[in-house]
């Protein structure tokens, strides 16, 4: 927050406002030349408008999380994480994990 309010302070609200909608605008354009790449490899695979990938992995308390992607061509996505396991209340890393981070 600190940070942010100095960013405020030197070039005005308006400037800050702009450049967070260039970042987010430009993170956008980035996912959906992704998703776009990803559906035009797995295409061939699938017959209809729509590429269905799905995947599931494990925390490593055994916790699923699940993601079935639905991709259309024009770089559109559904995210759909039904059958994901709840909300942990712990940390998702290891302590190794985040004593490498640090």
């Amino acid at each position: 927050i600190t940070l942010v309010n100095e960013l405020i302070d030197q070039y005005d609200l308006n400037v800050v406002h702009a450049y967070m909608t260039y970042i987010q605008t430009n993170a956008s354009n980035c996912v959906q030349d992704s998703l776009k790449k990803i559906f035009k490899e797995n295409i061939i695979k699938n017959t209809d408008e729509v590429v269905v990938l799905y995947g599931e992995d494990h925390m490593d308390d055994g916790t699923v999380i699940a993601l079935n992607l639905n991709i259309k061509k024009d770089g559109t996505a559904v995210f759909d994480f039904t059958g994901t396991g709840w909300e942990v209340q712990q940390l998702a890393f290891s302590s190794f994990d985040l004593n490498y981070i640090s």
